[in-house]
């Protein structure tokens, strides 16, 4: 009696396993579908409110070179912002005002930059305005 050839790996079917290949299918379809669902819900409902800023200073320090002013730039709307400008002016101190420029602020964050003045801004207080952004 001739003995039955056997089968390759790749002929032979598997005895376990297929369960947790369509839970992981189906859980992968349903992240698939949550995600475009969500986008979709993003593009039609709901409008970006342009950039729009608030400027706090955070710190100042003294070094050899003048007082170095931390501010923190928060863009409140939901757009980005390129090319944001940042104007620093020590009306007391009779200083130039002097800006700053963020290459990109994204919707809803945050960005740091430091201006240098030669006063104590504690004694001459600084208004801080933005100049300019573009809309990328």
């Amino acid at each position: 009696m001739p003995k039955p050839a056997k089968q390759s790996p790749a002929t032979h079917p598997r005895e376990g396993g297929r369960g947790i290949e369509w839970v992981v299918g189906i859980a992968s379809g349903v992240l698939v579908l949550a995600m475009m669902l969500y986008l979709a819900y993003e593009a039609l409902f709901l409008d970006g409110e342009p950039p729009s800023f608030a400027i706090v200073m955070e710190r100042s320090e003294r070094h050899d070179d003048g007082f170095h002013v931390t501010v923190a730039v928060t863009n409140t709307g939901d757009e980005t912002a390129s090319n944001v400008e940042i104007a620093g002016l020590q009306e007391n101190a009779g200083d130039a005002d002097t800006s700053l420029e963020f290459d990109y602020v994204p919707g809803r964050s945050v960005r740091r930059g430091t201006f240098v003045f030669q006063a104590d801004p504690e004694t001459n207080p600084v208004r801080f305005t933005v100049r300019r952004h573009v809309e990328p």
